[in-house]
């Protein structure tokens, strides 16, 4: 990635699941200003069911559209597979009938601030009847998990975990490994921690540290950096072919 392709600011998207594709654009404009204290002007309402509710917030081009069809089965079994915290993420992934599109194209904003914007929409989006979960790009999380992510906004955190998903698998010999899966989306390489003998919440926290990082400062931790848990046995990071996402270079990072 150059510099110019790490700072440009890049339009973001989100799906709610739902049950069908009717929704209230009244309630959820009540929803963005009680909760979040954003306008929706009723002049933008879409006039038919066909049409898309589009606004301008917090310098970016918002876009919400209802698609009376559901998300593509395959894609749906994989990301819910990558939320082990909510057993019912496949279930509810195979139930939903139709679903609420939303993209946020930044005008004067950053990549960060459109991503906390959609996590705004979507979370309010969440309050609609026919709401039966969130699909952000990487995995499925329920209503309720996605408005506690959305709610560390308002202390001025980053909703990072409604952004990334951060997955740790075991391999059969027993270690673990770890990687990101969301912050290609938002500009940056994804990360992954090589097998290693770490502790899950261990491996976790450190992909979030530096994930966090990349995000608030707009910068990519780099092939040949030494990051790792001993100060005194770091290891450079390597880009290269990722062991996980077929297809895809990570920085891949031996943590140990």
């Amino acid at each position: 990635m150059t510099d110019t392709e790490k700072t440009a600011a890049l339009p973001v998207e989100g799906h709610v699941l739902t049950a069908s594709a009717e929704w209230s654009p009244e309630a959820f404009a009540a929803e963005m200003k009680t909760e979040w204290e954003i306008d929706v002007p009723a002049s933008e309402f879409p006039k038919s069911a066909d049409d898309a509710l589009v606004f301008e917030a917090e310098g970016a081009v918002v876009a919400v559209k209802a698609f009376d069809e559901p998300l593509p089965a395959e894609m749906m079994k994989m990301h819910a597979s990558l939320n082990p915290l909510w057993p019912q993420a496949g279930a509810i992934a195979q139930l939903h009938r139709a679903h609420l599109a939303c993209a946020v194209i930044p005008k004067t904003c950053g990549t960060v601030e459109s991503a906390s914007l959609l996590v705004k929409i979507l979370s309010s989006l969440t309050r609609q009847p026919s709401a039966l979960a969130v699909d952000n790009g990487s995995t499925v999380i329920g209503p309720e998990g996605y408005r506690e992510g959305a709610s560390v906004m308002k202390a001025g955190e980053l909703p990072l975990f409604n952004l990334v998903t951060f997955a740790i698998a075991r391999t059969e010999g027993g270690k673990l490994l770890g990687c990101t899966m969301g912050l290609s989306l938002l500009g940056h390489r994804e990360l992954e921690i090589e097998p290693c003998e770490a502790a899950p919440e261990v491996v976790q926290e450190f992909l979030y540290t530096v994930a966090s990082w990349a995000l608030k400062t707009g910068r990519d931790v780099k092939p040949g950096d030494l990051l790792g848990l001993d100060p005194q046995n770091r290891h450079p990071v390597v880009l290269a072919p990722s062991s996980v996402i077929p297809g895809l270079e990570t920085l891949r990072i031996t943590l140990i």
